[in-house]
């Protein structure tokens, strides 16, 4: 996200983070872990336009995406 623009062109706020890691298998992409499911349902609570995604390639590691839109 640039200059207070969300990917969608909306005024918000948006940030990532990533690792370099072994990323999820097939497996694990279908069922979060109870930490990113907790913050999805927080994020959810709290703002009325949120966006979160994940974006993971086993053995090239993983990246959270959230954005949250006025």
């Amino acid at each position: 996200m640039q200059g207070g623009l969300a990917s969608n062109g909306e005024k918000g706020f948006g940030f990532y983070i990533e690792d370099d890691g072994n990323g999820f298998t097939n497996r694990d992409k279908h069922s979060l872990g109870i930490g990113l499911k907790n913050v999805r349902e927080r994020l959810n609570l709290a703002y009325r336009n949120v966006s979160f995604s994940i974006i993971t390639d086993e053995g090239k590691g993983t990246r959270v995406s959230i954005e949250i839109m006025n």
